[in-house]
């Protein structure tokens, strides 16, 4: 017989249910049945809320089994029940407490059983346990056929169904019986294994709920920060930075000081702009520093697409025509607060020069917020001269909280990356999804496949950002469409917030979204790509899609190896 639980917990409350179980486990035939002990009934004839002892099922039909411990006695039609404890407790007669449950239950599978045959012809029986007594009181109310007492122990309880099933046979003159289907239908019903899954919508939802946008320790040192002239952070990716920069330019705006916020990514200096301008309307001032240089110079963007070499135009050209410019103009106000945001690409020495120019007292005695994360130095140069001299100046301090990312993202940037994340994490978060694909157009169709995937599960399409390596990919191919509108993020002119967003992995930097895909990953070995791939792996927040080339596969696993 197999039982449904297979045991019953220690300690059990009923003595004589535990009696019973343990008969039942010694019985050697009924092996094509199926118990099942303390069966809730959510449907009762006369209660709210029921409870059948023990249920057994086989080809047979089906039957229902009350138990009673101790001593019973019944005065003027009243039923008395007298546990161990000499305590006596009322209640309703225990065979129509199981003839109640077996209709209970008999109602309920004549909707799922479909039999051959008509329904009622199929056999339901109960009986009722006394284990701990000898009940031979006869009555027109029930058959001794259904007892089982204390006399029935000294033999196999299979002696007891014997007797039970030939009674409900003869009783209903029946001897239909279920098949395995209908025993199987009958089962996954009343008691059947079953595995949930939470939508992932849900997955993305709890995420988010429990990614914290800035911590008690970011909330400690934006208290220090406004306290001393001159901070320095540093933090990896995911640990609020940014977040810390903006607070730290909205208290500075709030005093009525003329603060500037620098970044080095475009991207990011308009997102900023566009999240503030809503609640500090117009007038202040978020730039990129290239951008932000080229107001002050009369180049013209003839002048500049004819430039040959445009790192050397933006890298030396502009700062030292900007530095020449402010120098001689008696137009220009320095800022009471200077904020820098990505300083691991704007500390280089051909911008020191620039920046102190733009703060009141300069960098050495000016007011200043500097943030930055070293694994992110993707646009190569040493810097480590420059920010030895200014942590100098400075008071330094070191975020190591991450709230951005979920556990699972962090792990595998591990991996993948090498790059130590030694800071705390949030939550576990859905496990990094990979796409393994041969070529182009089968990275085309797998990540079109997910996309539709991802939008049947109720995921908004701004939600989801696309990063790839390069600006051209089979994103931008004829053939590639989606059910959803998909936005290159460039200028700030062609905006389309409810779109499916997408650009490179440098773009994105200091930038997130819910979910991330990478798309046209194909070395996994190169030093310079696991910059870059730290950089767009912590760009989500709750979910991580990796497409990788099938040729990396022996690589990611080696990776895999290496790490534990």
């Amino acid at each position: 017989m197999k039982f449904v639980p297979n045991h019953i917990p220690k300690n059990y409350k009923s003595k004589a249910e535990v009696h019973i179980f343990n008969a039942l486990h010694q019985i050697e035939n009924y092996k094509d049945w199926i118990c099942c002990h303390s069966l809730s009934i959510s449907h009762h004839p006369t209660k709210r809320e029921s409870e059948v002892d023990f249920l057994f099922i086989g080809t047979a039909g089906v039957f229902v089994l009350e138990v009673k411990g101790g001593r019973i006695n019944r005065h003027h039609g009243r039923w008395e029940f007298i546990d161990r404890h000499n305590r006596t407790h009322r209640g309703h007669s225990p065979f129509e407490q199981a003839k109640t449950s077996l209709y209970a239950i008999k109602h309920q599978l004549a909707k799922v059983i479909q039999p051959s045959m008509k329904f009622h012809h199929l056999v339901f029986g109960y009986g009722v346990a006394f284990p701990d007594i000898e009940f031979d009181i006869k009555s027109t109310e029930w058959s001794q056929d259904i007892v089982y007492d204390a006399r029935d122990s000294a033999q196999s309880f299979s002696d007891y169904l014997d007797r039970l099933i030939s009674y409900w046979q003869k009783a209903d003159n029946s001897r239909a019986q279920l098949t395995r289907q209908q025993i199987h239908q009958a089962m996954q019903y009343i008691r059947g294994d079953f595995t949930t899954q939470n939508r992932l919508i849900d997955y993305i939802n709890e995420s988010e709920r429990t990614i914290v946008q800035l911590t008690h320790q970011q909330i400690s040192i934006l208290e220090t920060a406004s306290q001393n002239p001159r901070i320095f952070i540093t933090g990896g990716a995911g640990t609020g930075k940014t977040v810390l920069a903006t607070k730290m330019f909205e208290h500075n705006f709030n005093k009525n000081q003329r603060a500037l916020f620098l970044c080095y990514n475009k991207l990011l200096a308009q997102a900023l702009r566009q999240k503030l301008s809503s609640f500090l309307g117009s007038d202040f001032q978020i730039d990129t520093l290239h951008n932000f240089m080229r107001q002050y110079v009369d180049w013209t963007d003839e002048y500049i697409e004819a430039s040959s070499d445009k790192h050397q135009l933006f890298s030396q050209q502009l700062p030292q025509t900007f530095s020449k410019k402010i120098e001689s103009s008696a137009d220009f106000q320095k800022f009471d607060y200077l904020i820098i945001d990505e300083g691991q690409d704007i500390l280089f020495k051909q911008y020191l020069e620039v920046l102190d120019q733009l703060v009141k007292g300069g960098l050495a005695q000016g007011q200043w917020l500097i943030c930055l994360d070293p694994n992110q130095n993707i646009y190569a140069g040493d810097t480590n001269q420059v920010l030895d001299d200014i942590k100098k100046r400075a008071t330094v301090l070191e975020l190591t909280t991450n709230c951005r990312n979920t556990d699972s993202i962090v792990r595998e940037t591990e991996k993948i990356t090498g790059f130590e994340l030694n800071f705390h994490k949030i939550t576990q978060g859905k496990s990094v999804e990979y796409l393994w694909y041969k070529d182009e157009k089968d990275q085309s169709s797998q990540v079109k496949k997910l996309i539709e995937r991802l939008l049947k599960e109720n995921i908004e399409p701004k939600d989801i950002t696309i990063l790839s390596l390069s600006k051209k990919s089979f994103i931008d191919a004829e053939d590639f469409s989606l059910p959803c509108p998909i936005h290159y993020l460039g200028t700030e002119s062609d905006s389309q917030d409810q779109a499916l967003q997408y650009t490179t992995i440098a773009s994105y930097k200091g930038l997130e979204n819910k979910i991330i895909i990478l798309i046209n990953i194909e070395n996994l070995q190169s030093d310079f790509y696991k910059m870059i791939y730290y950089v767009g792996f912590t760009r989500a927040r709750s979910m991580l899609i990796v497409s990788i080339n099938k040729d990396q596969r022996k690589i990611y696993k080696q990776l895999g190896l290496n790490k534990s």
